[in-house]
């Protein structure tokens, strides 16, 4: 049971994380880039709060804020325990304590591959929306994945009971 609870606390971080990231990623692409250059760092400095990370940022960074910095931490810091690929790494911890763990680990393996596969530095916004929604499809698939392998009855093959 406690295995649950800990899967589902870091899919459900994992999924916040990202969703915070799209809210931002959503504010940079609404303004035009020359009205938005002196307030980018702000607004990440906001989502940085949002997550309660900042401290952990500006500790990690050396203070000063900066827009592919800070998605890099909210994406990749390992000792960060809101950030995607430590959520990630602890779901596959989990996921090794139960039985039938082949297809939900499948799953968060797609993930952590499709999260690799990206570069804050390179793209901007709508790189990061578009990679955000990838993000969130296969967090979404892991978690259906899960439901179908633990929680919903299997069908019998005798067809009794």
């Amino acid at each position: 049971a406690y295995s649950f609870l800990e899967i589902g606390r870091f899919v459900e971080r994992a999924d916040m994380t990202t969703r915070v990231l799209e809210v931002e990623a959503d504010i940079l692409m609404a303004v035009p880039e020359e009205g938005m250059r002196p307030f980018v760092d702000v607004t990440w400095l906001a989502a940085l709060r949002s997550l309660g990370a900042e401290q952990m940022y500006r500790r990690a960074t050396g203070g000063v804020v900066h827009g592919a910095d800070a998605v890099r931490f909210l994406l990749f810091e390992p000792s960060f325990p809101r950030s995607v690929e430590h959520c990630l790494i602890a779901v596959s911890r989990w996921l090794l304590e139960l039985p039938r763990e082949d297809v939900p680990m499948t799953e968060c393996a797609a993930v952590t591959r499709r999260l690799a596969s990206f570069d804050p530095t390179s793209g901007g916004a709508d790189e990061l929306l578009h990679m955000v929604d990838e993000l969130q499809q296969g967090l979404g698939l892991l978690h259906d994945a899960l439901g179908t392998t633990y929680f919903l009855p299997t069908p019998s093959l005798t067809g009794a009971g």
